[in-house]
């Protein structure tokens, strides 16, 4: 899996490429948010999902802890930009859309944070 890291207005996003599965992936991707709130005023993080071919029940781990994270340090949300059908589904069923708000561009993660 691909992460790449971007900071604008104070919020984190995290470009993902590739199958949130594993172990693996998701200790990457915990370490590079806690890299960047650590080193940066961040007081919010947006996972664009948009390239995630794949997710299990290990990336919904991920995403729950990266979801606490924030909360816990920052007092900030989390948002998923653009999931695909295959998440949006995963979420449904585990009835986490209900914690996590889901918007389709950066500029959207934007104004749903910042307002």
């Amino acid at each position: 899996m691909k992460i790449e890291a971007q900071i604008q207005q104070r919020i984190l996003f995290i470009i993902l490429e590739g199958n949130l599965i594993g172990q693996d992936s998701g200790m990457k991707m915990l370490s590079v948010v806690n890299k960047e709130i650590v080193s940066e005023s961040i007081e919010h993080c947006a996972l664009d999902m948009s390239d995630i071919n794949y997710m299990d029940s290990s990336g919904i781990g991920v995403l729950l802890t990266i979801y606490n994270e924030v909360g816990n340090r920052t007092n900030g949300g989390v948002v998923l930009i653009n999931p695909s059908e295959q998440v949006i589904k995963l979420l449904n069923i585990t009835k986490l859309n209900t914690v996590f708000s889901i918007v389709t561009s950066h500029q959207e993660a934007i104004e749903k944070l910042k307002g």
